[in-house]
């Protein structure tokens, strides 16, 4: 692990999703990169809030769930980003 004060600044993670070996043409499919900075709660709340709870609240991303299930699904997720 780096030390405390380079993690106060800007810093990428990449995360290898198969056990295939990395080459240019599977990077993109192959492998997540994130950036984290000093505010990564914020980024997180913002990444929430922006990007699944609209995912998750569009009606045509529900087909097959019941009220309840929706209704409980979105109380748990609010209550997650609380």
């Amino acid at each position: 692990m780096p030390e405390i004060v380079k993690l106060q600044k800007k810093g990428a993670i990449m995360m290898k999703l198969t056990s295939e070996k990395l080459n240019k043409d599977n990077i993109p499919t192959d492998c997540l990169i994130f950036e984290y900075s000093s505010k990564i709660l914020e980024h997180l709340y913002s990444y929430f809030n922006e990007v699944l709870s609209p995912l998750m609240q569009n009606p045509d991303n529900q087909v097959g769930w019941t009220d309840l299930v929706a209704k409980d699904l979105m109380e748990k997720f609010n209550n997650y980003i609380a």
